[in-house]
């Protein structure tokens, strides 16, 4: 996927003015690092204002190849390349002919997706409330010549009338929102009767999730996959640029879904699960440092296992850094047929 799109990622972040390669070792020595306000623990609420300049602000400060991972799928490092690109590899085999289709994608990031299905034949329009990312990709598409459109809106309030996609996609983003059941609504209004919703989101019962869970009995600070998330690289990378901004502000979300509670969802908002299948599998301490330095040298192993563990119908549950569904609409609570 991307070959088009992949000799264009350092131009157009030159002339977006995004950092595209960042320091991994910066970023985990971040999260690392002792931070007391985590301590006064998130706000009773936090406003959809302060959750979009969190996102508008990662994609201005922090690198695109590894936090916010817009441009992950094009890091120098194979490993952390591999955990980004194959979500998109696994979404794409689900994904329905595209051509002279209207497809929606909510929460498109830098676009290089919708970008992406334009130039399969689709009239692709994105959402994303990152007004960086939106600019990076309407700069791609103008330098490839396609004609993908890009909207800055929230996922839980879509600016279209009802059932004008024949397609929505949306990869790694359900478990961001702070009303991810509205979002699935939303989702489900847009979609025309005969379309299909295709999403990644973190739904699998994860070993990286249940170390650092145990690594928090000893670092309460420590944020890795936590549900309510104090953002601590964006916090130091605003505070070494000068800005004061109060730390309630850093707070987000990064849930993971239990598999049967997420379907179940889908089905109350007017979805039926046509297919699932596991992206990327998790391996402890933490996918992210074990494909780094370790599983950069084994992904044709890798990708093995992944395929035999979707073949039995386990990886989508269990063991996978993201899931992958294949959706159709139907009516609200509906039964499976």
């Amino acid at each position: 996927m991307f070959e088009a799109i992949r000799p264009l990622v350092p131009e157009v972040a030159a002339e977006v003015g995004v950092a595209v390669a960042g320091s991994f070792g910066k970023i985990l020595g971040d999260e690392l690092r002792p931070l007391a306000v985590v301590g006064d623990g998130a706000p009773a609420v936090i406003a959809d204002r302060d959750l979009h300049w969190v996102y508008d602000e990662r994609a201005k400060l922090l690198p695109w190849d590894l936090s916010p991972g817009y441009l992950a799928s094009f890091a120098a490092n194979l490993g952390s390349a591999y955990t980004a690109l194959r979500v998109y590899e696994v979404l794409d085999q689900l994904l329905p002919e595209v051509a002279g289709k209207r497809v929606l994608e909510v929460g498109c990031g830098a676009g290089i997706l919708v970008v992406e299905l334009a130039g399969r034949g689709a009239a692709a329009v994105g959402v994303e409330v990152a007004t960086r990312g939106l600019a990076y990709g309407r700069a791609l598409a103008r330098r490839l010549g396609r004609g993908a459109g890009f909207v800055a809106c929230d996922g839980e309030r879509l600016p279209f009338p009802d059932q004008s996609f024949d397609l929505v996609v949306s990869t790694e983003v359900l478990e961001h929102f702070l009303r991810p059941e509205v979002a699935l609504a939303e989702m489900r209004r847009v979609l025309r009767p005969e379309g299909r919703l295709v999403l990644s989101t973190s739904c699998a019962w994860s070993p990286s999730e249940a170390c650092m869970h145990m690594a928090r009995w000893v670092r309460p600070d420590l944020q890795v996959e936590s549900e309510l998330h104090f953002d601590k690289k964006l916090y130091f990378a605003a505070h070494e640029r000068g800005a004061e901004v109060e730390a309630y502000k850093f707070w987000r979300v990064h849930r993971r879904f239990r598999y049967a509670q997420l379907v179940a969802s889908m089905r109350g908002a007017g979805f039926d699960l046509e297919r699932a299948r596991g992206a990327v599998l998790d391996v402890p301490p933490h996918f992210h440092l074990v494909y780094r330095y370790v599983l950069r040298w084994m992904l044709p192993l890798v990708r093995l296992i992944e395929s035999a563990l979707n073949l039995v119908g386990i990886l989508p549950r269990f063991g996978a850094v993201s899931t992958c569904f294949l959706l159709k609409p139907v009516a609200r609570g509906g039964p499976t047929p």
